[in-house]
């Protein structure tokens, strides 16, 4: 068990290490709104000309960024956390899928990959959201890796519900892997990556967190791109403690 935490505690950091310049430029850009904002009000002050009617955009614009940098921090958070003791808690699915994608979204856009977005239910998930926040940013960095050398490179995430169950599908330009690899895709340390890109653990990891949610993560073999489905029960057995999260 500590040998089990000590290798996922490995593939949080690799991870993170892979992403910290994108983590950076999306930090950076609501600091630069916020700098600017700031300077423009202490120009009204030093020229003691407050201006009413601009007033309201300006604290508006400062409120927003600072509403973003905090969903930034609080991604950094979940994908950091174990979460292993955490209660499950009935958490909106958006935010779990932009608590993942606030920190994968500036590496897709720098490498000229599309990401697409199908329309998010209105509905929340019994889960231990870090986890499955950490399970979505796997799903979408091995995408991204996948498609990097294609001419075709997009990535979509699409959300099913029904029958008490959420779906999460995340599907990349790439063709549905050989059957040699196919039987190994799960496996700890197998990896398809170059040198540096990974280590081999994200998937097997992915697999094991979405199962203690009572789930199964799996690649759809029968679709002909590279496409693999979280499929998690809205609600946990009865037992399990549940609160909720806004």
């Amino acid at each position: 068990e500590e040998q089990r935490q000590k290798l996922e505690n490995t593939v949080r950091i690799t991870t993170l290490g892979l992403m910290a310049g994108g983590i950076a430029h999306e930090v950076r850009k609501p600091l630069t709104v916020l700098t600017l904002a700031v300077d423009q009000l202490k120009a009204w002050c030093d020229d003691k000309t407050l201006v009413r009617e601009g007033l309201p955009v300006l604290m508006d614009r400062i409120l927003r960024n600072v509403s973003l940098m905090e969903g930034i921090v609080r991604s950094l958070t979940s994908l950091l956390r174990e979460g292993a003791q955490d209660p499950f808690e009935a958490v909106p699915v958006k935010r779990i899928l932009d608590d993942a994608m606030t920190l994968c979204q500036h590496n897709f856009q720098r490498e000229k990959i599309e990401l697409r977005l199908s329309e998010i239910p209105d509905i929340t998930l019994e889960c231990r959201s870090c986890q499955l926040s950490q399970v979505l940013a796997n799903l979408l960095n091995n995408a991204r890796d996948a498609v990097n050398a294609l001419d075709e490179k997009w990535v979509s995430v699409d959300v099913y519900t029904g029958n008490d169950k959420v779906v999460f599908a995340v599907t990349d330009s790439g063709t549905t892997p050989e059957p040699a690899i196919r039987h190994k895709i799960f496996q700890p340390l197998f990896t398809t990556k170059t040198a540096g890109r990974g280590i081999g653990l994200g998937l097997s990891i992915s697999k094991r967190l979405v199962e203690s949610h009572k789930g199964r993560c799996v690649l759809d073999e029968t679709h002909p791109n590279t496409r693999f489905l979280v499929e998690l029960p809205l609600k946990q057995a009865a037992g399990e403690p549940a609160g909720s999260v806004s």
